[in-house]
């Protein structure tokens, strides 16, 4: 039976948590990691549900300790480093890159062992060192961010706490159940776009095909649309736009998912088998007509279900793209000397999620 999967975009910070709401429509969420071996990766508590996994695109292999020492160079100017690599970036990645100080260090670890490799294998590996290490250095500040959030939270629900020890002397009712919250990376407006060609880089250095890319950030998802509607000449289709469940009770998820899923099988067999079409032989009447059905199906079993709280408010936007995936990113990345291989899709889709304000 064709499965749903998604590839996560452009995060390589992702749990199962953080897609949770999603994973009731896709079988399986994967995301790239920067770098092999990560020793760093945010930890996932449901894990073992084995429904979000990351694996590295390009690997380093013998590189992985050059690049590793690398980081521990930048160790302690890791945001300045960042602001750096984005205020230095071209849209080619490679133009005007003489005299600049900022990738001096790059180009000495990479020039060692590499005097028998050609230009172009040599750009194309510098490339992806830059790629890694602009993703690599976002993966720091985002945790950066995430812990001093947490951090003032906690001081917050302390400060409440005292707050309602010292008016009745009883905090007990404060007790709440941990939820499943969507997890957006709080990076400035704007720098999504180079960060989208990061991992764009990444994605073209994938030997795996993958039609269906999805995210919660609406800034990366229409930087893809945009250019769909360049190449393209016309403006992308939203082909369905699916209520997505209320964030959940950690707690609750797997059973709630699994009991939901049961239930809702049909439905998403029908999905699975309009996208792959999709993907493969692109939208017509036909298929629109089957599209409207079925999410019409959906969002009634999930209304019906129990797992919206008051007014749906969380939704996943379906759109069709008339380019792969891989045509798109190429596009974006400025990448003229990349072609897909044979088993990449003929269009894609792009799946967003979206919340109330």
């Amino acid at each position: 039976m064709t499965q749903l999967t998604a590839l996560r975009f452009p995060d390589t910070l992702v749990t199962t948590a953080s897609v949770s709401q999603e994973l009731f429509f896709f079988d399986r969420i994967d995301f790239y990691q920067s770098t092999e071996s990560e020793i760093s990766t945010n930890p996932d508590p449901l894990a073992d549900l084995k429904l979000c996994s990351g694996y590295p695109p390009a690997p380093l292999g013998d590189e992985l300790e050059r690049f590793r020492m690398l980081l521990r160079e930048l160790k302690g100017h890791e945001g300045e480093f960042y602001s750096g690599v984005l205020s230095s970036m071209t849209m080619d990645y490679l133009g005007n890159r003489d005299g600049e100080k900022t990738w001096e260090l790059i180009s000495s670890l990479q020039r060692q062992g590499k005097s028998g490799k050609d230009k172009k294998a040599r750009n194309r590996e510098e490339i992806l060192w830059q790629a890694r290490l602009l993703l690599k250095l976002a993966e720091i500040i985002q945790r950066e961010e995430e812990a001093m959030e947490i951090s003032m939270a906690a001081v917050a629900d302390r400060e409440r706490d005292l707050f309602k020890q010292l008016k009745d002397g009883d905090i007990n009712d404060l007790d709440e159940p941990l939820v499943i919250k969507p997890v957006t990376a709080a990076r400035p407006s704007g720098r999504i776009v180079s960060l989208l060609k990061a991992w764009g880089q990444l994605f073209l250095a994938d030997l795996q095909p993958h039609g269906i890319l999805t995210t919660n950030n609406a800034e990366a998802a229409l930087t893809i649309l945009d250019v769909e509607e360049s190449l393209a000449g016309q403006a992308p289709e939203r082909a369905a736009k699916l209520i997505l469940p209320s964030p959940l009770m950690m707690d609750g998820f797997s059973g709630k998912r699994e009991g939901f899923r049961s239930t809702a099988a049909d439905i998403l067999n029908d999905f699975a088998g309009l996208f792959a079409n999709l993907t493969e032989k692109g939208l017509d009447e036909e298929a629109g007509r089957k599209l409207d059905q079925a999410a019409e199906q959906w969002n009634r079993q999930v209304e019906e279900s129990g797992l919206v709280v008051e007014q749906p408010g969380f939704f996943l936007e379906i759109y069709f793209c008339r380019n792969s995936p891989a045509r798109l990113l190429a596009h974006l990345c400025k990448a003229t000397d990349i072609s897909p291989g044979g088993s990449s899709p003929n269009h894609g889709i792009i799946a967003l999620t979206t919340s109330p304000a």
